[in-house]
């Protein structure tokens, strides 16, 4: 499958989906969002065990592409966020498998949004992060106000949300919101690497630590524990829990495959 604004390399198992619209420091039209999801669903067919999204070295995406939502009209707006943007993120947010977005430059607003919406995230020292839509007299539409918060707190969330300020790859680690700091140069094939150790791990249980931390996290902590009790059970009737256990009293490597 070719593709006009992203560009697509298999590592193995992990797929590296990277946005590709330096003209438009990598903002996000809709045509960029369905090739993202096209990818994604293509990648996961074919037995890709995990996921790293990024831009270029300049960015990671500007976000939503505002020549092109000038352009339109609100019900037009309204359609891309629910029928493109928001499926698009609840999908790789509640994934079988993970998925972890490499950021440099900037990162911001709809950008922002699609690496809240990731497991795991790695930045470069120089990235930026923010959500300024209320600089624009518009607040976040696709997960921003709603996931943010629950990554770093409300009150470090709200620090930003209120003031569309840019927060520093340091200010990100120290609120949680980013995993680790990489050199730039070494941001994108950290990430692959990490991926790829994930994706030689049992998908079984990577499915069901996803969906215990993710699907569990509207639940009360006593509903969440007896979810999680349920995911152990299921997990020993499937063959890596046998395997991981012959494998450790073997002393050799887990063949999950």
């Amino acid at each position: 499958m070719s593709f006009e604004d992203i560009v697509v390399e298999r590592h193995d198992a992990v797929a590296h989906i990277r946005i590709n619209r330096p003209q438009a420091r990598n903002a996000c039209r809709r045509q960029t969002v369905e090739e993202m999801a096209q990818a994604v669903t293509q990648h996961t067919g074919s037995g890709a065990k995990a996921f790293v999204l990024s831009g270029d070295a300049n960015a990671f995406s500007a976000g939503a592409d505002l020549k092109q939502m000038r352009s339109s009209t609100n019900e037009q707006r309204d359609a891309n966020i629910r029928e493109v943007w928001l499926p698009f993120l609840e999908g790789i947010n509640h994934s079988k498998v993970p998925f972890i977005a490499a950021i440099r430059g900037h990162c911001v607003a709809g950008g922002l949004e699609i690496v809240l919406a990731c497991h795991l995230r790695i930045a470069s020292p120089e990235a930026k992060l923010g959500l300024p839509e209320i600089l624009r007299g518009h607040i976040p539409g696709a997960g921003g106000t709603v996931r943010l918060p629950r990554l770093v707190g409300e009150g470090n969330a709200l620090r930003y949300l209120l003031t569309g300020d840019s927060m520093s790859a340091d200010d990100a680690l120290r609120m949680g919101l980013v995993n680790e700091i990489k050199p730039a140069e070494e941001v994108i094939s950290y990430s692959i690497t990490l991926a790829q150790r994930i994706a030689s791990l049992s998908a079984k249980a990577i499915e069901l630590t996803l969906r215990s931390v993710v699907g569990n996290r509207h639940l009360s902590m006593a509903q969440a524990l007896q979810e999680e009790l349920q995911m152990c059970v299921e997990m020993r009737e499937d063959r890596a829990y046998t395997e991981g256990l012959a494998a450790f009293a073997e002393k050799r490597p887990a063949d999950y495959r």
